[in-house]
């Protein structure tokens, strides 16, 4: 690197935080302060993000071996942070004006699995090492805690409480989520999905989203959340007709919600911002994908599709069909 990059300060390894400040000094020797040393014993620290919000490392390395990620390779494997640690240093940073933790990590579900999920006391109380009590714990902070990178272990089954009670809007991803998650299984290969189910029954407002719409993560995107929505039937086993009306649901009305989104709806008052698609209702919608016959914003058609029509030359039969009225399942 040094070689390459001449004008490199310094290289270093994770966690040696006085070799960062070592080649800090060098290039911008610090001023004489005898009252005030450059990293207090107390308080957050030097903190290289804005005094609202901080970013709180919980662990480093991971245990996993994709074949997309180098992170084993320069971190080693799960290396977990008693929970004291942590606790200790969140109450810190919140103390200091934080309003907001960003929780990181490589595998932030695996927190305390290196160390076997090792119990040490925060405020008067034993709190293990695990995903759930961090969790508690940060909750406790009485400030937004966001926790980057949690993969659906079984246990994460457990904070879905918490969440419900922080009312947290829950976005997942279906198509990049099949396309990624569960690839280096043995068969039966697992769907890569979240408890998206589990996640309504328990009172969150779940709403799809289209990551990586066309990128080298997943190249197949065509930012068509009726193709999301289909899809998220297929994974999340969502088939029944109660079933399908929350994913439509997932799409539209809690999407808004999400967004926080005002006049939002078909109701009069409402922006009159809308789509009309070639389909009879909302189960259709999602089974046929149909076209959408116009975009309308603010009142204003800002886009027409011509309809779906198919021309059929067999004698006895329709000569055309529209794809929205005449597929409708009859009774």
């Amino acid at each position: 690197i040094r070689s390459r990059f001449p004008n490199v300060a310094a290289v270093t390894g994770a966690h040696q935080y006085d070799a960062v400040m070592d080649a800090v000094h060098n290039v911008v020797p610090p001023k004489p302060d005898p009252f005030r040393p450059l990293v207090p014993e107390e308080g957050p620290g030097v903190r290289l993000t804005p005094k609202h919000y901080s970013y709180l490392k919980i662990s480093e390395g991971c245990d996993h071996r994709c074949s997309f990620c180098i992170i084993p390779s320069l971190r080693g494997d799960l290396a977990s942070r008693p929970v004291a640690d942590v606790l200790r240093e969140a109450e810190t940073l919140a103390k200091s004006g934080v309003k907001e933790l960003l929780v990181v990590s490589q595998d932030t579900s695996a927190y305390g699995l290196d160390i076997r999920y090792a119990q040490s006391e925060w405020r008067g109380q034993n709190w293990d090492a695990s995903f759930e009590d961090l969790a508690r714990g940060l909750g406790e902070l009485g400030i937004w805690v966001r926790m980057h990178y949690v993969y659906p272990y079984p246990h994460v089954n457990s904070v879905i409480p918490l969440m419900a009670e922080a009312r947290i809007n829950v976005i997942p991803n279906p198509l990049i989520n099949i396309m990624l998650q569960g690839r280096h299984d043995t068969y039966p290969k697992r769907r890569g999905m979240t408890r998206v189910r589990e996640l309504m029954d328990a009172g969150l407002n779940v709403s799809f989203g289209h990551d990586c719409v066309m990128d080298p993560w997943y190249s197949m995107g065509s930012g068509d959340m009726l193709e999301v929505g289909h899809m998220a039937i297929h994974v999340a086993q969502m088939a029944g007709v109660e079933d399908k009306k929350k994913i439509f649901e997932a799409l539209t009305v809690n999407s808004a919600k999400t967004l926080g989104l005002e006049g939002y709806g078909l109701d009069k008052g409402c922006k009159a911002d809308l789509v009309i698609l070639q389909a009879a209702d909302p189960l259709e919608a999602l089974r046929l994908k149909p076209v959408r016959l116009a975009v309308i914003k603010g009142g204003k058609v800002i886009a027409r599709t011509a309809p779906r029509i198919t021309t059929i030359s067999i004698d006895g039969r329709p000569q055309a069909i529209d794809i929205g009225l005449d597929y409708i399942p009859r009774a």
